[in-house]
């Protein structure tokens, strides 16, 4: 019996070791598979090479439009990632080896896995991202900081990330001091890094931007004056405030006052001074070229929006700017979609998500569609005008062309042209059919020939006509019209309007005239 029972036990350890290293196969091929994907997906170098690039076209590159699209490309290969492989619910024999994994793992003193919880994290910094790159600054930094606080391992490159980016969007924001803040404790915490490297280039352009300014701010300047200044250096909210001092703005410090407003995310307001500006094209067609540039960037780089992107395209048909609508066309199809977006909008996504990821999933669904319908608010005026004039855009783009309709000759100077049996010929308007003969009548002039002698009448100018011009009146009262007479056989004449023919007999015909 004693035996038995050990060899129970037996079987019963070999079975649960063979579970628990299956179990622990399992563990480490979703954490490799992760792993693999998050490299993917943060891409660290490449964007750290974005990120520089966005600073020089920022500061010094500013209407290079070229440049700017290649930014906007770049930037959308980086955090955009499909997650979806490593979003799967761990079944309950890869949490028991999860479980083994994680006692190892603190005894020999390493941090523990979080799987379900990293994923998560992963799509956060997504959506942070995705917020970022659409200019919307103050949700990144919001998102961001919710991860510093979140993040467990402060040495991570996800940390240095999050902490880079958000040292940026801040600046974007016109908040200096807070960034350089931020910035300096990112190049301290990764010496060595590009993380730190790339801090340490912003820093310097904000610092290099302070600077600028108190230069820009002394002396005797204007406030237009230092406005265009500040402009040009990129300092974009010290232009705002300078700009709003100066009475009767040209549409030039109009163009600026917007720009400066797209540049620090208030992307909704910049929209409404664009289309303003545009509608001024006829007052100020560089002006309007500028503006409307900007409106086909937004709509067709950062936004994706259709209407614009067709209102847009419209006006540079009209301004003569076709150039620009082909270059941001070609960028516009080499940008990569946001995976982020397509994975909160995917219903699919939540029936394979752990339930700590499908609340998430809702959560930052529900974010994304508050931020939407705030702008679609801020932006009802401008939505308004711009439906009103796509609709008639696409209206006309639907239309079939107009069929030109045919053009035929006036049949007022016309003339009959009777010919004879004798070879003779006369032209006429008039002809009364008398008993044997015919009264030819032109003008004042008529000529009286026997019936007999008719062959033919035709009209003896080639042109287009409408209806058939010869009208002949029969004595029963009614009427026959063709474009020739002409005799059959005896005392029948043969009338043709080009798709038919009929006889008559002579006898029968009062009137020959010219219609």
């Amino acid at each position: 019996m004693q035996r038995k029972i050990l060899i129970v036990l037996f079987f019963l350890i070999l079975i649960i070791f063979g579970l628990a290293s299956r179990a622990i196969i399992d563990v480490k091929i979703q954490e490799l598979r992760f792993q693999l994907t998050k490299e993917q997906l943060l891409n660290y170098e490449l964007s750290s090479k974005v990120l520089k690039d966005k600073i020089r076209q920022m500061m010094l590159t500013k209407d290079d439009y070229t440049n700017e699209i290649k930014v906007n490309i770049l930037e959308s290969s980086v955090m955009n990632a499909q997650l979806g492989e490593t979003t799967t619910k761990l079944s309950p024999l890869e949490k028991f080896g999860l479980g083994i994994v994680n006692v190892v793992r603190v005894i020999s003193t390493k941090s523990p896995l979080t799987l379900e919880e990293d994923q998560n994290d992963m799509m956060k910094i997504q959506f942070g991202f995705y917020m970022e790159r659409t200019r919307k600054f103050a949700t990144a930094v919001r998102k961001y900081e919710e991860m510093e606080k979140s993040l467990k391992n402060k040495e991570s490159d996800e940390y240095g990330f999050i902490m880079l980016h958000s040292g940026f969007c801040i600046a974007m924001m016109g908040d200096t001091k807070s960034a350089i803040e931020k910035l300096r404790k990112t190049e301290d915490m990764f010496v060595g890094s590009h993380f730190a490297d790339n801090a340490r280039i912003l820093i310097n352009v904000l610092l290099e931007g302070e600077r600028k300014i108190n230069d820009i701010n002394s002396g005797t300047k204007t406030d237009s004056e230092r406005a265009s200044l500040l402009y040009e250096t990129g300092q974009y909210k010290e232009t705002l405030a300078q700009l709003e001092k100066v009475e009767n703005r040209t549409n030039d410090q109009n163009y600026m006052h917007a720009r400066s407003l797209e540049e620090l995310g208030q992307t909704s307001k910049a929209i409404a001074e664009y289309l303003s500006l545009v509608e001024k094209k006829d007052a100020d067609k560089e002006v309007a070229v500028r503006a409307n540039r900007r409106l086909l960037l937004i709509g067709s780089i950062y936004e994706k929006n259709d209407d614009l992107t067709d209102y847009s395209k419209s006006n540079a048909q009209k301004l003569g700017d076709t150039d620009i609508v082909k270059k941001v066309d070609e960028g516009s199809a080499l940008i990569m979609k946001s995976l982020i977006v397509e994975k909160l909008t995917n219903e699919d996504a939540k029936t394979t998500a752990d339930p700590e990821t499908m609340k998430e999933i809702v959560e930052l669904k529900k974010e994304l569609e508050s931020i939407k319908l705030k702008d679609k608010e801020e932006r009802k005026e401008s939505t308004d005008t711009v439906s009103r004039e796509v609709a008639v855009i696409r209206s006309e783009a639907v239309k079939p062309p107009p069929v030109e309709e045919e053009k035929f000759d006036s049949p007022e100077s016309l003339i009959m042209k009777l010919s004879f049996s004798d070879g003779r010929s006369i032209q006429g308007k008039v002809i009364d059919f008398e008993e044997d003969k015919i009264n030819v009548t032109i003008n004042t002039f008529s000529s009286k020939v026997p019936t007999t002698l008719l062959s033919e009448i035709i009209i003896n100018q080639n042109l287009k006509l409408k209806n058939p011009p010869i009208v002949i009146q029969l004595k029963n009262g009614k009427t026959l019209y063709g474009y020739k007479f002409k005799r059959d056989s005896g005392d029948s004449f043969i009338v043709g309007d080009r798709k038919s023919e009929k006889s008559i007999d002579v006898g029968d015909i009062q009137k020959i005239t010219i219609k």
